[in-house]
């Protein structure tokens, strides 16, 4: 394996690993603004 297919093996990893933290990132958020949603809807309920 040469020293530049590393490099690029390397960098595309990298980006790979940047995407997935980004979506998992993005879901956790996306799923706790559902369960503030949901909260909110309850103490509605309970005036």
């Amino acid at each position: 394996m040469t020293q530049k297919r590393k490099i690029g093996l390397l960098i595309i990893v990298f980006v790979a690993l940047i995407c997935i933290y980004m979506w998992v990132r993005a879901w956790n958020q996306s799923e706790q603004a559902q369960a503030n949603t949901m909260i909110r809807i309850t103490d509605i309920g309970n005036c």
